[in-house]
């Protein structure tokens, strides 16, 4: 899993994919999955334990599942 940041409010996103025209699609805090600025987050990092970003509140419960069903598809 990749999470970045946004920029302004700090609030942790899960990346999935960068597109070709300046954006990237993440899963919002809401658990949407949407096509958003690349440019409004941090550079994605790389992380292991997944369930370990949701015990410190990094993302959240709804993110985390809706990242489980995405990558079940």
């Amino acid at each position: 899993m990749e999470i970045c940041k946004n920029k302004k409010t700090g609030r942790g996103f899960i990346y999935l994919t960068e597109q070709d025209d300046g954006q990237a699609l993440m899963i919002t805090p809401h658990g949407e999955v949407k096509a958003l600025e690349h440019d409004l987050f941090t550079e994605p990092i790389e992380v292991d334990d997944e369930q370990l970003l949701v015990t410190q509140g990094q993302i959240n419960s709804k993110q985390y599942s809706v990242y489980r069903q995405y990558h079940q598809t």
